[in-house]
């Protein structure tokens, strides 16, 4: 299960901003309401049981045809990469990499629905080389969030992956509108546990 791990972790883990023109056009209501992606953006989260995680979206670049930001993650000496895309239809991600692999997504990943219906499901396969994960995605529900950053109304969102028809993982988000991500719990198949909540943002 060696693979399935680096996969899990790869999936689980994310000029000046003003001259950068926006993903998709003005007045189109799109999922950057729950996921700010405009460059100079910056969440720092704090991790259950010491340590800090940092996100910055660090630069724009295409993915084929697709317009994404680059989002960088610094956990202690672990580093991580994500090509994300803010449109109509959802949070999605393109492409994923960390310090040894770097992977293309046959289809978008989508993290987060949108526009949010509670109850609203949805699928996505994720590849790494030969292996395959099947993810499952709903939005449950509304929920008041308390984290060191304050306090926040977030969309609660709960993902599973699958590979070959056994769990590998259990992942829960919750977003809050202009700000993103403020909490993150994760239960991966060999039962390790991780959180961490939003500490602070800047941008």
């Amino acid at each position: 299960m060696t693979v399935v791990r680096s996969v899990v972790i790869c999936l689980v883990l994310s000029g000046c901003a003003a001259a950068v023109p926006p993903t998709v056009r003005p007045g189109r209501s799109t999922a950057s309401e729950y996921q700010p992606l405009e460059i100079g953006w910056r969440w720092t989260y704090a991790i259950e049981g010491g340590g800090t995680c940092q996100r910055t979206v660090v630069g724009r670049e295409n993915v084929g045809r697709f317009d994404c930001r680059v989002v960088e993650e610094t956990a202690g000496e672990r580093r991580a990469k994500w090509w994300l895309r803010s449109d109509r239809d959802g949070l999605k991600l393109f492409r994923a990499a960390d310090e040894t692999t770097v992977q293309d997504m046959e289809d978008a990943a989508i993290w987060f629905k949108y526009p949010p219906s509670r109850g609203e499901r949805w699928r996505y396969d994720a590849w790494h080389g030969m292996v395959e994960l099947q993810c499952y995605g709903v939005y449950e529900d509304d929920e008041r969030v308390r984290v060191p950053a304050g306090e926040f109304t977030c969309a609660r969102v709960r993902t599973f992956g699958f590979c070959e028809q056994t769990q590998v993982f259990e992942k829960v988000e919750w977003y809050a509108k202009g700000i993103g991500l403020v909490r993150q719990w994760v239960k991966y198949y060999d039962g390790r546990q991780a959180a961490m909540d939003l500490r602070e943002m800047a941008r």
